[in-house]
């Protein structure tokens, strides 16, 4: 019994590295564009929204395994197709949390005082 334990957990070391680095990929990338389309707003806002709607509608599965199978299939490959196709549920919920700070009153008092908007 011991020795399939160890084997199950020297094998689940590869998913968790690709769960918690695609995560990673995807919530920087997510919390970037977020960002950007909250404080630039316009017609910035309504760009990167855009291409947020189209990468929703896609077909996730069926996408990455098109792009993995077209790219050499390597660990980092999977890890960046995963991250790069994932962002989008990030950059929606950050971006409303963006907007809602935005609003806030020290930051319109920055605004105010003629702070960057930086």
């Amino acid at each position: 019994m011991q020795h399939v334990l160890s084997r199950l957990i020297y094998g689940a070391r590869i998913s968790i590295t690709v769960g918690f680095l695609a995560v990673f990929v995807a919530g920087a990338l997510g919390v970037l564009i977020a960002v950007v389309s909250g404080v630039y707003k316009g017609w910035v806002d309504q760009v990167l929204m855009r291409v947020t709607d189209a990468f929703l509608a896609l077909p996730y599965l069926m996408v990455a395994v098109t792009v993995i199978s077209l790219l050499k299939p390597s660990l980092m490959n999977v890890i960046l197709v995963i991250g790069l196709l994932r962002w989008m549920d990030y950059s929606r919920v950050l971006r409303g949390g963006v907007l809602r700070l935005i609003e806030t009153d020290f930051v319109r008092l920055a605004i105010v005082a003629g702070c960057s908007q930086r």
